[in-house]
């Protein structure tokens, strides 16, 4: 399946918007040649073939980008793993849509992975498995990352108005769009049906907008028929390219509202993870759970949905539990927000893997972290929501 990304951006100069919005793309498209698992000539797949006979020397970025993953492996206690390879194999969801192994190829698959058999040097940026049969697969960081370096390339280029998102699981905010004080972004349920992104001020044209083919799309938008038709010397553009396969997981979707909504009466400002427990809320029956207001800032949101199969009366997602080997049961979503789109991709997924149970753990790693984390009720099958910093969708007026 083809991750499309998409960059809205708003400023004086369209020609000049134009230019950086596909420098940035193009950086996308160089760094999922490097790091998609997929492509037999990326940096990831040489790491995969010789890194246990040999070491492999790798560009610094990647080695800069290994090194934070090992990181973030430790600051998780091991929850968040690019080792998990071999068993998104063993699953049947590399590439497939899963299938049921045995308790003993999951024990065999489980003894491959861990970031603590991979050593990366420093010296000579070189990277060695110290285990036979080990993996890299950097699909629940590379995203993120993706979209971290594009905002970087946008706001070098002077850009100070944008949002550009992945696959609309990720979404970086730089700024706010001229009519609003901030982005107002849409977590959608995983029992909703539909997934789409629309943005501020080109609703009309991102809804309307196809899955395209192998190419770049440009397109100019459409005034706003609000407060930024009003204003002089504003130009918009929407870049798009869905070129890009096999760099991540397929995500919940992230639609972003329609610019303008002022805050809702219920939302809470931000509190640091107290000894109580988290607040937990029963979401409405419709198919969003929070808006949330971003501004140079990102959010990531993981989800069970998409890649699944049945059996024994039971589903099995694609997001694996490194400690445990097998499939995450009960958590169905995590959202997180932070600064920085390689951090949220990679702590969403592990505060999907850790569920209720260590969602303070995962909101103590960085200050002033907001999460939403939707779980399945057992006995009802309902969904149940925790949350810090994020409003509930329930809390908004209709």
């Amino acid at each position: 399946m083809a991750t499309r990304f998409e960059i809205l951006l708003y400023g004086e100069d369209e020609v000049r918007l134009r230019a950086a919005g596909e420098e940035a793309l193009d950086e996308v498209e160089r760094l999922e040649a490097h790091l998609s698992l997929y492509r037999p000539a990326s940096e990831i797949s040489r790491i995969n073939t010789l890194a246990f006979r040999e070491p492999v020397r790798v560009e610094p970025s990647l080695f800069r980008l290994l090194q934070r993953a090992q990181r973030l492996h430790g600051e998780t206690g091991g929850t968040f793993d690019i080792t998990i390879a071999p068993l998104v194999r063993c699953w049947g969801f590399m590439g497939g849509t899963g299938k049921m192994p045995d308790a003993e190829q999951v024990a065999a698959a489980r003894a491959r992975v861990g970031m603590e058999w991979v050593e990366l040097r420093v010296e000579g940026f070189t990277v060695r498995f110290l285990k036979e049969g080990m993996m890299i697969d950097l699909g629940a960081i590379g995203k993120g990352y993706a979209v971290e370096q594009a905002a970087e390339i946008l706001r070098e280029a002077g850009v100070a108005s944008a949002l550009i998102h992945g696959g609309t699981s990720t979404v970086h905010a730089i700024g706010a769009p001229p009519d609003a004080q901030v982005w107002k972004v849409a977590v959608q349920s995983p029992d909703a049906v539909s997934m789409s992104l629309q943005s501020p001020s080109a609703s009309d044209t991102l809804a309307r907008s196809q899955e395209l083919g192998p190419q770049r799309e440009s397109q100019s938008v459409p005034p706003h028929p609000g407060p930024l038709s009003q204003g002089e010397g504003v130009s918009s553009c929407a870049v798009r390219r869905t070129e890009l396969v096999g760099m991540v997981d397929v995500r919940a979707a992230l639609p972003t509202l329609p610019a303008g909504e002022g805050r809702g009466e219920g939302e809470q400002p931000l509190e640091p993870p107290s000894g109580k427990g988290l607040p937990s809320h029963r979401p409405p029956s419709g198919s969003i759970l929070a808006v949330v207001d971003l501004k140079d800032e990102a959010m990531s949101v993981s989800a069970l949905h998409g890649r699944s199969f049945s059996a024994g009366g039971k589903t099995y997602g694609h997001v694996i539990d490194p400690k445990s080997g097998y499939p995450v049961q009960h958590a169905q979503l995590a959202a997180v927000v932070l600064p920085s789109a390689t951090e949220t991709d990679a702590l969403s997924t592990a505060l999907l893997t850790v569920g209720p149970v260590g969602h303070k753990q995962i909101l103590n790693l960085r200050p002033r972290m907001r999460t939403l984390l939707a779980c399945r009720v057992e006995a009802t099958d309902e969904l149940s929501i925790e949350v810090n910093g994020i409003s509930p969708r329930s809390q908004f007026s209709p």
